[in-house]
């Protein structure tokens, strides 16, 4: 139990396990931007840290990788949030397929494009273009392309295996 250490020693536990809980961030949210995950791991751990110094940790975040993984995960489901949001008063601008969007949505949607055209699989690249850039839900897709959704879902799978992939040797 991290009850019984002291606050660097809880603080030295979390420390080792950002790096580790970063890794399986970037490899579950592939498409946002490394540095975001990094902000959002350091902002994790910050937050611990400032509990253990305050000896404020309940049972709930007593495990620095569980608490660090909820608390990045979070942060990164915010981001996405954030960048699929409408554009605010003063945000700057850009036209992309007649829309108005923000500037880290047109290079999120970018991104996207690149990565799709490194697919070798049509069925693949098509259920990411329609989901990804579309915004068809599985069902919609499931309906246009005449499959069931199952099929469309497996699909899916392999096709983001495969975008992992590519998007790994981008960089």
């Amino acid at each position: 139990m991290f009850t019984t250490l002291e606050p660097e020693e809880r603080i030295r536990n979390a420390a080792s396990a950002a790096s580790t809980i970063e890794l399986a961030l970037k490899r579950k949210f592939w498409i946002v931007p490394p540095e975001e995950i990094s902000i959002a791991i350091s902002e994790a751990l910050t937050a611990y840290c400032e509990a253990a110094i305050s000896e404020t940790l309940d049972d709930e975040i007593e495990n620095p990788k569980g608490y660090l993984w909820r608390v990045a995960e979070r942060a990164i489901r915010r981001y996405l949030l954030y960048i699929n949001r409408e554009p605010l008063m003063g945000d700057e601008q850009y036209v992309c397929d007649g829309e108005d969007k923000s500037l880290e949505m047109f290079e999120l949607k970018d991104a996207i494009t690149k990565i799709l055209q490194e697919i070798r699989n049509e069925s693949y690249r098509t259920i990411l273009e329609l989901h990804y850039l579309k915004e068809l839900s599985f069902e919609e897709i499931a309906k246009q392309q005449g499959k069931n959704i199952r099929a469309v879902h497996k699909s899916h799978e392999r096709a983001i295996g495969e975008a992992k992939i590519i998007a790994y040797h981008f960089g």
